[in-house]
């Protein structure tokens, strides 16, 4: 398979990862809201969102899913 998006990864990005580098994939996002906090983690029509603020929106859903009962 041809990994045409390899070509546009920055300089020093691997293209391929250690999957069992992390226990779940709440782990490596822990760790990416943490590291990469105050870098855009979402760009879309001229607005960004923050890993920060990713990590604070996506609390809140899960706050207000469990309110519901789900």
């Amino acid at each position: 398979m041809q990994k045409i998006w390899l070509q546009a990864y920055p300089p020093g990005v691997p293209a391929e990862i250690d999957p069992s580098q992390y226990a779940s994939l709440t782990r490596l996002l822990e760790e990416a809201f943490r590291q990469y906090a105050s870098r855009p983690a979402y760009v879309c029509m001229g607005r960004s969102l923050s890993y920060r603020q990713l990590d604070e929106h996506s609390r809140s859903l899960a706050v207000w899913l469990q309110q519901q009962g789900l």
